[in-house]
């Protein structure tokens, strides 16, 4: 599993084998307005939106969309991302469940999703 740690600024992430530049997914309200952002390594573009979708879904009782970016590039779902979806591997899951428990520890309005809470607590119960 790839070892996740926080980095040199807040939500900033350094993975130590993944060499591409961090993704940062926008989850957005029903105003268009931003409840939620976190940046995250990914091993590419199908992986970042495997884990953006898995965060989208883990809340979206608060998020409405989200969008996924690259530095300046917004990533593009691509009609691969439901494959990706199913093929999914325990590694990413557990990536995700990470991700999923510091949106909950922020301070963005998305902790407060209880989609995100519910679904932790039944991750919590399964180990």
């Amino acid at each position: 599993m790839t070892e996740i740690r926080k980095g040199v600024g807040p939500g900033w992430l350094q993975a130590h084998s993944a060499p591409h530049p961090p993704y940062r997914i926008y989850l957005r309200g029903p105003s268009d307005n931003i409840v939620g952002r976190e940046d995250f390594e990914a091993e590419g573009d199908e992986a970042a939106m495997v884990l953006a979708r898995l965060l989208y879904q883990a809340c979206n009782d608060v998020a409405q969309r989200f969008e996924l970016w690259q530095g300046g590039r917004q990533v593009d779902a691509g009609s691969d991302a439901t494959t990706a979806l199913d093929a999914l591997t325990t590694r990413i899951e557990e990536e995700a469940t990470q991700l999923e428990e510091r949106l909950r520890d922020s301070q963005w309005a998305i902790a407060r999703s209880e989609t995100l809470l519910e679904r932790l607590k039944q991750r919590d119960r399964q180990k």
